[in-house]
């Protein structure tokens, strides 16, 4: 009997336990570091489309320069 009252305690204070524990610092990246990461990296255009024979619609996102490599200009609509 003491052990099976054993077993119900140890699980009743599990949970309290794994809750109490502190959660690890999260990294957090500077407003200015991600302005910075977005000048670098060039402006994405995406067209989505649905295949003939598909329901599933499909993006795809290339540079502009891509873009009207191919003879697409993805800012008129």
């Amino acid at each position: 009997m003491k052990t099976i009252a054993a077993v119900i305690a140890a699980i009743a204070l599990t949970p309290a336990v794994a809750i109490a524990a502190p959660k690890p610092a999260e990294s957090v990246e500077s407003p200015a570091s991600e302005a910075q990461i977005a000048k670098s990296q060039p402006r994405r255009y995406c067209v989505a489309s649905t295949p003939t024979g598909s329901r599933l619609e499909r993006r795809e996102c290339r540079t502009l320069d891509a873009w009207l490599k191919d003879g697409f200009d993805p800012r008129v609509q």
